[in-house]
Order: structure tokens, then sequence, then C-alpha cells
């Protein structure tokens, strides 16, 4: 039986797939950031899956400023599954 880590699990969740962009990626982003969420950064549905020009263009641009694209964004593809 295969055990996957969290990160795993939310990789394959979106297929490794950027949920901005569509390309291929293994790097995760937190959509709210643990310094913020110190004890529940990790739940579900607050991290989702960015390529790397992605997920330098959030924290370039600010985290904040992405944050109710990027949930909006993770609810469109849950409910497409």
């Amino acid at each position: 039986m295969t055990t996957y880590t969290p990160k795993e699990q939310v990789l394959a969740k979106y297929r490794n797939r950027c949920i901005l962009c569509g390309r291929k990626t293994e790097t995760l982003h937190e959509i709210i950031p643990k310094s913020q969420l110190p004890r529940t950064w990790k739940r579900e549905g607050n991290r989702v899956p960015l390529c790397f020009m992605c997920h330098n263009k959030v924290h370039r641009d600010g985290a904040s400023l992405w944050r109710d694209r990027l949930e909006s964004r993770r609810d469109k593809i849950a409910e497409a599954d």
C-alpha cells in the first residue's frame, strides 16, 4: 500500500498542474501563509499548486492581492471534479 505525503496528496488532487496557468508543477503555495495561520496552515484547501513562474508572480505582486483569485480558481476546480 502506498502512503502519500500531504504535499503529494495536494499535487495529485490537481493533477500536478498549476491552478493559474495549467503548467506541470511540483510547487505548492499557501493561500494564507503559515505566519498568519500557524496552527492550521496545512489544512485542506489552503495549499494549492503553482508553477515556478506563477508562484514568483504571486509573491512579487503580494500574495494577499492574489488570495481571492486563488480561492476562486481552487473552488472552480473542486466543483469540476
